[in-house]
């Protein structure tokens, strides 16, 4: 049967996910990425500050945009996420009868400092007002939005899993701020400078409405833009399904860092990258297009005298983080 259990749309109520079954399956399964143990965090310390995380944010510095049924589950399920919701309202700035979303003035600061900045995972200023630390470090985990449900920093299908996630993204935060303004227009949202009571009240309110919602109430919500993102979805499902490594591959590495005897290396994302010898160039020197890769693969076991890091699981890792990549592959 099938489940939307871990997937990037599983906090979305039942009356939407009905008109999304295709998409129940197959989003949960980003290994590589295990919030609960951040890779990001757990590097060597001679790791460069753009290969990791500080454990003081790791990918929690951005402030999310939560819609109003999002925050009312939160509030009603307790501590932590009462907490932190309430604290962060004493702000009004981006408190809404829609929800509460990032301020100006922080969106002009993360432009600064993670954008253009490089701040990403380490800028402890931005650090999201739902932090609380501990096993995911979140505060509202369980009522979290699609952005940070979908965001990962390895991908088990490389840079195909990230474009899949983004577009999940897409689709299920279009459908978070329909749902927000289907719930303003069907309620009373509270005015005239509402105190943190007032929104407690109404995000409260937003999240049992939600969940009473039928499919039909929600039909006029599923437009053809979204119609047509979620068939481009399906294919992306079906691509990831089938590919697989070629027998020819050759180079196409984007970054590269030398650490003592090592080499960080990255095709799509210095977040998803390895760390190996740095003989590692004894097979990709042989990976020219035309030699089959276990070929080469063979070739430089015998001239570096079989070292037991180099074989065909490290050639797979190489061409899912993109390191590597079929004769003819484009970044298209």
């Amino acid at each position: 049967m099938a489940s939307f259990d871990g997937s990037a749309f599983a906090h979305l109520p039942a009356a939407i996910r009905a008109h999304v079954p295709e998409l129940a399956d197959g989003w949960g399964d980003e290994r590589h990425s295990d919030c609960a143990h951040c890779p990001m965090v757990a590097t060597p310390p001679d790791t460069p500050r753009d290969w990791a995380f500080s454990p003081e944010t790791r990918c929690c510095t951005a402030h999310p945009n939560v819609a109003n049924f999002l925050l009312g589950r939160a509030l009603e399920r307790g501590e932590p996420g009462r907490s932190v919701i309430s604290a962060r309202m004493r702000d009004p700035a981006g408190v809404s009868a829609r929800g509460i979303f990032w301020p100006a003035e922080y969106e002009r600061r993360y432009r600064d400092l993670i954008e253009d900045g490089g701040g990403y995972g380490n800028e402890v200023s931005m650090r999201c007002p739902y932090w609380v630390g501990g096993e995911h470090s979140c505060g509202i985990w369980r009522d979290r939005n699609s952005m940070c449900r979908s965001w990962y920093c390895k991908h088990e299908h490389g840079k195909l899993g990230g474009i899949s996630w983004q577009r999940a993204d897409a689709l299920a935060t279009a459908l978070e701020l329909r749902l927000a303004d289907l719930l303003i227009a069907r309620g009373a949202p509270p005015s005239h400078a509402p105190a943190v009571e007032d929104w407690i009240a109404w995000f409260t309110w937003c999240a049992r409405e939600v969940d009473g919602l039928t499919p039909q109430d929600v039909a006029p919500l599923v437009t053809r833009d979204l119609v047509e993102l979620r068939g481009e979805l399906v294919q992306l499902k079906r691509t990831r399904a089938r590919r697989t490594l070629p027998e020819l591959v050759r180079p196409a590495i984007t970054d590269i860092a030398l650490v003592g005897d090592d080499v960080l290396i990255s095709g799509y994302s210095t977040f998803d990258g390895l760390r190996v010898p740095k003989t590692l160039f004894a097979l990709l020197a042989r990976l020219d297009g035309e030699t089959p890769w276990r070929e080469a693969l063979a070739a430089a076991r015998a001239e570096l005298r079989d070292p037991p890091w180099l074989d065909e699981a490290l050639v797979r890792e190489l061409y899912r983080v993109g390191a590597v990549r079929a004769v003819g592959e484009t970044d298209s």
